[in-house]
């Protein structure tokens, strides 16, 4: 295991498939990095991340469009408390440089991707 950042090692980041993608420093990008670190400073406690890097092997089958971004590890998804939680820790993700947040039931997606068939920042709901 290594640490990515303060609060961030590889385990929590990596691709649960057991491939290692996600391990090392460069496949997980930096601003995403400073995204988390901002989330979780904004939330006042630890900040669980539900995944972040995907491989090819390892689908998302309830978010497909996101899986270019996992793929290159440049996204992350958070879950939250609580509704206060959720937009406290999304307002984070924005001020600390995100360029995609999106809410879904329980959890925050959150890129730093730019992908050029949105807009740079995009809210949503899927």
């Amino acid at each position: 295991m290594s640490e990515l950042s303060d609060h961030f090692s590889s385990e929590c980041l990596r691709c649960p498939c057991g491939c290692g993608f996600g391990e090392q420093l460069g496949e997980v990008d930096v601003k995403l990095l400073i995204v988390l670190e901002g989330m979780r400073r904004a939330r006042g406690a630890d900040l669980p991340v539900e995944f972040c890097c995907r491989c090819d092997g390892w689908p998302i089958d309830d978010c497909p469009e996101a899986m270019p971004s996992h793929r290159r590890g440049y996204a992350a998804h958070v879950p939250f408390l609580d509704e206060v939680d959720c937009w406290k820790i999304a307002w984070a993700a924005r001020e600390a440089g995100a360029l995609g947040i999106w809410v879904h039931p329980h959890f925050l997606h959150v890129d730093v991707d730019r992908l050029p068939q949105r807009p740079k920042l995009g809210w949503g709901r899927p």
